[in-house]
């Protein structure tokens, strides 16, 4: 129900009852698509982390809402649902949903030469056009995060934190070394 809550929240242009019974949410959420597709726009869901979605879930919410829009001309959007890996094998426990996924795509780690790309571009967008994050330390990113962009992310904040504590004014491989020694000890 808090799913299909969520998913109220997100396509409704108008308020609806937060504590409606879940066939009024999922009737809902077809009238929004129906109002967004008549409106010329092609609403697009997306589920983060759905392998963590319950197999009821899939059926009662997934599964009905992309049948709805196999037989309502009046519906149209698309699904996206990314996770991890296991996701693929939940997707093949329920025959009638994997049917309809149209592209399964597996993304490996970034590169080395994007994971400096994506450390700038971070560091941009918060205000900084200097090198903050010397060669070695991007190199030394790479190797503990395998390219991994969640891992990637908290090497980066926690080396960040540690060259402010240290009053640095730039991050090199030992402060990325230290602190991928800790989260991997951690984990």
């Amino acid at each position: 129900v808090d799913q299909l809550r969520l998913l109220c929240t997100e396509l409704s242009d108008a308020p609806f009852a937060a504590t409606g019974r879940p066939d009024e949410l999922l009737q809902e959420v077809i009238s929004s698509l129906r109002r967004w597709t008549a409106a010329g726009y092609h609403p697009i869901i997306c589920f983060d982390d759905a392998q963590l979605l319950k197999p009821e879930v899939l059926t009662d919410i997934v599964l009905t809402i992309l049948n709805l829009r196999d037989i309502d001309d009046r519906i149209d959007f698309t699904l996206v649902m990314a996770g991890q890996p296991i996701l693929v094998s939940h997707l093949s426990r329920q025959p009638q949903l994997r049917e309809r996924v149209a592209v399964t795509a597996r993304l490996s780690g970034m590169t080395v030469e994007e994971v400096n790309n994506y450390i700038q571009a971070r560091m941009r967008a918060c205000g900084r056009s200097d090198t903050v994050f010397s060669d070695d330390a991007v190199q030394q990113v790479f190797q503990i995060s395998q390219g991994n962009p969640r891992r990637l992310n908290r090497l980066c904040d926690m080396a960040l934190l540690l060259g402010c504590a240290d009053r640095l004014t730039s991050i090199d491989a030992a402060q990325v070394e230290a602190v991928g020694d800790e989260l991997l000890s951690a984990a």
